[in-house]
């Protein structure tokens, strides 16, 4: 089910910070909860955007938007997690949207629903195929086959992320990081990104 969905903007500055630190171990195993907190406060306080984690290496919080209910925090060298608190138009109950990505090298993301104890919900995502991500006007300009494109770039690895202040999530084809750099300066001016109301 899909539903769409508003930015808790009315939310205590706190809780985004307080889900982060519930976070289950098994969602977060890089990070305990008194690193978390610690790389909270660091962050806030200007002091410091990363922490040693449990690996021994370096975990970062680029972001962290309290009134947006927005975090995102770089856990390994090739992983990254989004925190978003969301609502449902008339509901005052809010959900957690979380992107996971994962690069190695090239990134692909798994996005998931929960509610503020972290009991995961069902979230049906949308089934992407190569043609969401092309442009079929640029192709044509250029006399560029169409189908040259599909065959070349099909939709195996899609990265995600929460658009900037909104619930929606940016989609990208992350297929063309595989191909050599002559053919992704080819074909990367076809790729555009696509913009979904997911929960």
């Amino acid at each position: 089910m899909f539903f769409t969905v508003t930015c808790c903007a009315w939310l205590l500055a706190g809780t985004i910070e307080k889900v982060f630190q519930e976070m289950p171990f098994a969602l977060c195993p890089v990070l305990d909860a008194q690193q978390r907190m610690e790389l909270l406060e660091y962050t806030k306080a200007g002091m410091s955007d990363s922490i040693v984690n449990k690996f021994g290496a370096w975990s970062y919080m680029p972001e962290v938007d309290t009134e947006r209910g927005y975090i995102r925090c770089s856990l390994t060298k090739g992983s990254e997690m989004e925190l978003l608190l969301i609502q449902q138009p008339d509901d005052s109950v809010c959900y957690v949207g979380v992107i996971e990505t994962v690069c190695a090298p090239v990134c692909s993301s798994i996005v998931s629903l929960y509610d503020t104890a972290w009991n995961k919900l069902p979230v049906q995502l949308p089934e992407f195929h190569a043609t969401d991500f092309i442009d079929a006007e640029a192709c044509e300009a250029d006399s560029v086959p169409l189908e040259e494109v599909i065959n070349l770039l099909p939709a195996y690895f899609i990265q995600a992320h929460f658009a900037d202040n909104s619930a929606d999530i940016v989609f990208s084809n992350e297929t063309i990081r595989q191909l050599s750099p002559q053919k992704q300066k080819r074909y990367g001016k076809y790729l555009r990104p696509k913009r979904v109301k997911v929960f």
